[in-house]
């Protein structure tokens, strides 16, 4: 266990020497965890490695450098709060502590390819079943929760897990200690807002990691400034954390411009998306053959968690374990080489090899006007036609996507706080700023369809007939 006066330190790509002092050093004890270990087999940005071949990092570096983050600005409000708030209202060591194991843990329960399985696999969850299957206790706000943050809550409180039995290792009521604090509850009410915002130690790191490992520049902004207007404020008698009101408009700007760039550019590339939806059908194509009864490949006595996982029936908290990068990707060449039904073994074959479904070269407002008027299956059959297929709906994706850029939610919101003299400074919402209210409106990716090469030219006419 960490102790007093021990340092822990850790070079990183994007932010040069980490370092971790006393309790905050039970962070580096902490990573052996199995469960944390995993996300060293979960590429951070899923399929964009596909486009951007140096996008290869996985999930615990950026959990790590969230934690990095997270004791920065904890850090930084312990300092600039001495001077308004009472010694028990502030961060201290075991707070900065907390924070930082709660960013470490975040993404705990992501599956393959990060966001990849959530969206395309799991989609709408059922949410009582996975609550029960995975030992959760009952709780009336399970269902405003992701999917990977529920299982993320159920590792945490496993007792039978390495990070829950590393955690009560430090102290009695650690373990339900930070998953309270990953779902907004803590002492210090204010400090899990940077864990879950519009600008939260998340974002702050993969924004500029993404940009980095991707080799682009748009993801690049000034986390050192940001940090460093950070304060405490007050808004309705409560305690909130929000950026200095004079100095915060043009650094919260710059970052919400990376983070929409890096969308733009780079997390919605249009042959990273068509590789994810490519993925996604493929394994709807194998979830449809086991809810007929039937498995993609002759020997059922393989992948036995990934046939009930794709049936959508919820699993145990050791079975999600086993799901990863490396196992889905041995699951995918099995069926490119063996399997006995001709669309999974071709759409496998495909992602494979790096045969990907090419956007077809059409208007947005022609693919929402024809599917509009005539639906989706007129161009189901001409594909299937033209790829010599029984069932063309594997061979379409079809691709919409939208994110706010400042949260409509208050609990998520940026605040700008004025000068604080004896007592916190007032704290109004940065997306009523008149320099960054233009910024609030949500970001739309026009809708996109994909489809094998020899299909795009019959697509592009009949789209436009």
């Amino acid at each position: 266990m960490a102790v007093r006066g021990s340092v822990q330190r850790v070079q990183d790509a994007v932010h040069g020497l980490m370092e971790f002092r006393g309790l905050e050093a039970s962070l580096i004890e902490v990573m052996s965890a199995k469960e944390l270990q995993r996300l060293r087999r979960i590429r951070q940005l899923g399929l964009v490695h596909l486009v951007f071949p140096s996008a290869e990092h996985s999930r615990l570096v950026h959990s790590l450098g969230a934690a990095h983050v997270a004791l920065r600005f904890a850090r930084r409000l312990e300092h600039v709060s001495q001077d308004f708030l009472a010694f028990p209202l502030r961060p201290d060591e075991e707070t900065r502590r907390d924070l930082a194991l709660a960013a470490l843990c975040h993404d705990l329960g992501h599956g393959p390819l990060s966001h990849v399985w959530e969206q395309e696999v799991v989609r709408n969850f059922d949410v009582p079943a996975w609550v029960e299957k995975l030992g959760l206790p009952s709780r009336p706000n399970w269902g405003e929760k992701k999917w990977h943050e529920l299982v993320g809550q159920a590792i945490l409180l496993n007792p039978e897990t390495d990070i829950h039995r590393s955690l009560k290792g430090q102290e009695e009521d650690l373990p339900s200690r930070i998953a309270g604090m990953l779902r907004g509850a803590y002492h210090l009410e204010y400090l899990p807002a940077l864990l879950s915002g519009d600008v939260d130690v998340d974002r702050c790191d993969y924004v500029l990691r993404d940009a980095n490992a991707a080799g682009v520049q748009y993801g690049r902004y000034d986390l050192d400034w940001l940090i460093s207007i950070s304060t405490i404020g007050s808004r309705n008698d409560q305690l909130v954390v929000g950026f200095d009101e004079r100095k915060a408009p043009r650094i919260i700007e710059q970052f919400l411009v990376a983070r929409r760039a890096l969308y733009d550019t780079v997390f919605w590339h249009r042959t990273a998306r068509s590789a994810e939806g490519m993925v996604g059908v493929l394994l709807q194509r194998v979830g449809d053959l086991l809810r007929e009864g039937s498995w993609v490949l002759a020997d059922n006595s393989e992948f036995g968690v990934y046939r009930a996982a794709l049936s959508g029936t919820p699993i145990s908290v050791d079975q999600v374990l086993q799901l990863d990068d490396y196992s889905l990707w041995v699951l995918i060449m099995a069926i490119a080489e063996r399997s006995d039904d001709p669309i999974a073994a071709d759409l496998a074959k495909r992602i494979v090899s790096r045969d990907l479904f090419k956007s077809v070269p059409i208007e947005p407002k022609a693919i929402q006007d024809f599917t509009g008027r005539r639906g989706r299956a007129p161009l189901e059959e001409l594909v299937a036609d033209c790829c010599g297929v029984e069932d063309g709906a594997y061979y379409l994706v079809f691709d919409q996507r939208e994110f706010e850029t400042l949260s409509k939610d208050d609990a998520n919101a940026v605040y700008l706080v004025g000068e604080a003299g004896d007592s916190p400074g007032e704290a109004t919402l940065a997306r009523d700023h008149h320099e960054l209210e233009q910024l609030g409106a949500p970001h739309q990716l026009e809708p996109a369809l994909y489809a094998p090469v020899e299909a795009i030219e019959k697509l592009v006419e009949v789209l436009r007939s």
